[in-house]
């Protein structure tokens, strides 16, 4: 008895059942490249978006310091 570990009621346990499915399988196997391009375009739109911003906020300031120089 000694040197036993753990609780009793091993027979209690409750098992569970993996289910394999091939389809799933083969989606996830083959669909690294799919997302990684995903990945990919939406860095290149945020990228694009950004650009776009920045240029605006440039051109805002551009233009208040015109203002500021004809006033």
């Amino acid at each position: 008895k000694m040197g036993k570990r753990g609780g009793g009621g091993g027979a209690n346990k409750k098992k569970f059942e993996i289910k394999f499915d091939p389809n799933k399988r083969k989606e996830f196997l083959t669909g690294f490249k799919k997302r990684k391009d995903e990945r990919r375009k939406k860095a290149a739109l945020k990228m694009k978006e950004e650009e776009k911003k920045a240029k605006q906020e440039f051109r805002d300031e551009k233009r208040k310091s015109i203002e500021a120089i004809n006033i």
